[in-house]
């Protein structure tokens, strides 16, 4: 249950919100929450650093509210272009970056962790881009595979992992790091360098071998 959804919830189960500051509550400025918090369900906010409590009692009070919320979004902001830079020096260097891969799992080594292949995992994917260069469909695929892949991993392969298998050029080692930011709330869209070409910043990841090659391209035109 969200905050705000408690808040709202009768019996209330809380009368005061004690936060580190304003940015741990909002970082948006079109966030309306911490006033719908305070003024419709009267609930009374506290900040730990300043020992000061959140009013919206006049127009002062909104004004600094509005002041809070810029300096809030302006330091979300900044941390967000901080870690983008951080995790993209990391791919470069050959390090995981954080998200898990069907046919990899990172392993640590010293400060950082990089990608291993998964001998049991790969044996999946090499098969999946077989069946796809023999002219077999996601379906088919699907079907020929979804035991193994439950097996390995508890979920249930469909079509739309499959494609994406198809599509990663993780599996020819290649890493594109930033095919999307986060532009907005939630909202994310395409990332591209200025001549609007991926971002390849690595092209030394393991490669997924098949018998006697390895994985070269696409679903449809992979070099098997």
């Amino acid at each position: 249950m969200d905050l705000l959804t408690a808040a709202r919830s009768k019996p209330r189960p809380f009368d005061v919100v004690i936060a580190a500051d304003h940015s741990r509550l909002i970082r948006d400025q079109d966030d309306q929450g911490l006033k719908v918090l305070v003024r419709e369900c009267g609930v009374r906010v506290f900040y730990a650093e300043t020992g000061q409590g959140k009013l919206l009692n006049n127009g002062f009070d909104k004004f600094r509210n509005n002041v809070d919320g810029f300096f809030a979004e302006q330091y979300a902001e900044f941390i967000s272009t901080k870690t983008r830079g951080t995790l993209h020096h990391k791919a470069k260097l050959g390090y995981a970056t954080g998200a898990k891969v069907f046919g990899y799992r990172s392993v640590r080594k010293g400060d950082h962790s990089e990608l291993e292949t998964w001998p049991e995992q790969v044996a999946v994917i090499v098969r999946a881009f077989e069946m796809s260069a023999e002219g077999h469909g996601d379906l088919r695929i699907v079907r020929a595979l979804g035991q193994d892949h439950h097996a390995l991993t508890g979920r249930r392969l469909n079509k739309v992992v499959v494609r994406g298998w198809l599509r990663n050029d993780l599996y020819r080692g290649v890493l594109i790091y930033g095919k999307t930011r986060v532009v907005g709330k939630k909202v994310s869209e395409k990332a591209k360098n200025s001549d609007g070409s991926p971002k390849v910043v690595d092209d030394r990841r393991p490669v997924l071998k098949t018998t006697g090659s390895s994985i070269t391209g696409s679903s449809r035109t992979c070099g098997l």
